[in-house]
């Protein structure tokens, strides 16, 4: 096996294309507009996050390339734009999903976070710790968020967070695999 990467700075761009790979299938598997992920920095069990990718519908990329603003998920890459969600996320013992509504919240938003998703019409997101076990430490190594026009109501708000909860923790799927088998994870070291 490989020497494990170091994040952000031993991220290749052929992780970025498999981040940007899994992100594609659970946009489409939840039925959200966008989809990004953090992850935070090796050896740091405090939040010190870094955007690593980024994707929207169909909808939200033609807004993007009419409006000819440049591709989030290429521009923002390796940003440590700190967010008090990610902190909020992250730091929660009981790893719980976090909500945020734009409506309501965008001041807690950073200049450029507050460019994308409001001039995409993407008003409210849903942002859940991902969970990696490696070796007998299971860690918060990041986030997983996904964006909508407004809240998702009755069944699609509990298939959106069952789709979460599954991409984010189970260790069987890619996402998690991908980055436990790659990265010298941080974050905060889960009790449970």
């Amino acid at each position: 096996m490989a020497k494990a990467k170091k994040i952000p700075g031993g991220i290749t761009a052929e992780d970025f294309i498999r981040i940007r790979d899994c992100l594609r299938e659970i946009l489409k598997e939840a039925g959200a507009k966008q989809a990004n992920l953090r992850l935070n920095e090796s050896a740091e069990e405090g939040p010190h996050p870094f955007f690593v990718g980024w994707v929207g519908d169909k909808d939200v990329e033609k807004k993007i390339r009419d409006r000819n603003d440049p591709d989030p998920g290429l521009y923002r890459f390796g940003d440590d734009n700190y967010a008090t969600v990610y902190k909020d996320t992250i730091s929660d013992r009981r790893w719980a999903i976090q909500n945020r509504d734009w409506c309501r919240n965008l001041a807690e938003k950073s200049m450029t976070a507050k460019g994308i998703a409001p001039k995409s019409g993407v008003m409210y997101q849903k942002f859940i710790g991902i969970l990696v076990k490696n070796g007998s430490k299971r860690r918060c190594v990041g986030t997983l968020a996904l964006g909508f026009a407004s809240r998702p109501s009755g069944r699609t708000h509990s298939k959106v967070e069952k789709i979460m909860k599954s991409w984010a923790r189970d260790p069987r799927l890619k996402l998690v695999q991908f980055l436990r088998d790659n990265f010298e994870l941080g974050g905060p070291i889960s009790s449970r």
